[in-house]
C-alpha cells in the first residue's frame, strides 16, 4: 500500500484542493480519480506535462508520499 497525496490545482475551496489517498498494486489512474470523485480530470507527477493513462498502473511508478496533480480538461480557442 502507498499514499499519495493528489492536488487539485485551480480549486475554489481550499479543502477541495487536495485528497490523500491510500493505493494498492495494481491501482490505475483512472481508479485513482474515481475514488477522488474526479471523473473528467487527469493525472500527472509534474502538474501537467506528462499525463497517465486512464489504464496505466500508477503504483508501480510512485513511491509511497508522492504528491499528483489532477487536472481538468481545458479547451483553448473557440
Amino acid at each position: 500500500m502507498k499514499d499519495l497525496l493528489i492536488v487539485i490545482p485551480g480549486a475554489q475551496d481550499e479543502n477541495e484542493s487536495r485528497r490523500e489517498i491510500t493505493i494498492k498494486p495494481g491501482t490505475t489512474a483512472a481508479d485513482i480519480l474515481q475514488a477522488c470523485g474526479l471523473e473528467g480530470y487527469f493525472l500527472s507527477k509534474d502538474g501537467g506535462s506528462t499525463f497517465f493513462t486512464s489504464d496505466e498502473d500508477v503504483y508501480k511508478q510512485v513511491e509511497s508520499g508522492a504528491k499528483l496533480f489532477a487536472t481538468s480538461d481545458v479547451k483553448v480557442g473557440w
